[in-house]
């Protein structure tokens, strides 16, 4: 937090030079400090304000995207920018139904892999980790790991 503040402060002081000589140069560091924790090179990391942002600018990557896969938790923002991305480019949207409450784990990834089996044109899948709506802790990894995209 310290540091956080001496930026902020540093930033107010002298705004000019901050945002000319030093911005670029620490948005630098804090790539490579993230790369490092997932493994990646630092040119294949981008840093976004909010998850939303992050997403909204991989779709707006992918316009020819067939078929995106969300599930019925999905954070609002995320469905209406699929919502978006169909209006925009054609895109057909499959949706995993989550009915709680959930007996496991692998009552969830069972749901997951029969939308996917049943959709096996998805170029795109939003996954929460957490739901913000129920706080269902998706298994991320299990579901990544079977994923075919």
């Amino acid at each position: 937090m310290d540091r956080k503040k001496e930026l902020l402060d540093e930033a107010e002081r002298f705004p000019d030079d901050h945002f000319r000589n030093k911005a670029l140069e620490y948005y630098k560091q804090a790539c490579i400090v993230a790369a490092e924790f997932v493994h990646s090179k630092m040119e294949n990391v981008v840093l976004v304000k909010n998850t939303t942002q992050g997403v909204n600018a991989i779709l707006n990557c992918f316009p020819k995207t067939k078929k995106i896969l969300i599930n019925s938790h999905t954070y609002n923002a995320m469905r209406n920018m699929s919502d978006l991305h169909r209006t925009r480019w054609g895109c057909e949207i499959a949706e995993v139904k989550i009915k709680m409450p959930i007996e496991s784990e692998d009552e969830i990834v069972k749901t997951f892999t029969d939308v996917m089996d049943e959709n096996e044109d998805l170029d795109l899948a939003i996954i929460d980790h957490i739901s913000s709506a129920s706080a269902l802790v998706f298994p991320i990894q299990r579901l990544i790991g079977m994923s075919k995209i």
